[in-house]
């Protein structure tokens, strides 16, 4: 028997069982079950985004438009033969 009045008719209408915590420990353990289910969930996904190939480091499409950019200027410049330009440019497709 617990010092607020016992299990079932105490004057406490939720703290009866449960642990001691009743309706409230139902409650609020369901909403920390899910929350701990949740960030798991979200933990594997960040991971698995982290170990595939170019998952984190995949470009934005403004990087890739900026990159795209840059190469245009220094083929226009002469920078760099056609040949590199092509390559630079199918990397940059592919990556982008």
């Amino acid at each position: 028997m617990h010092w607020f009045g016992g299990c079932c008719g105490s004057i406490w209408p939720f703290w009866g069982g449960f642990g001691g915590m009743g309706m409230f420990g139902m409650f609020f353990g369901g909403l920390l079950f899910l929350a701990l289910l949740a960030g798991g969930i979200l933990l594997i996904i960040w991971l698995v985004r982290q170990v595939t190939p170019g998952g984190a480091s995949r470009p934005s499409g403004r990087a890739t438009s900026a990159a795209r950019q840059i190469l245009d200027e220094r083929y226009a410049r002469g920078e760099i033969s056609r040949e590199e330009y092509l390559t630079a440019l199918a990397d940059i497709e592919r990556n982008g």
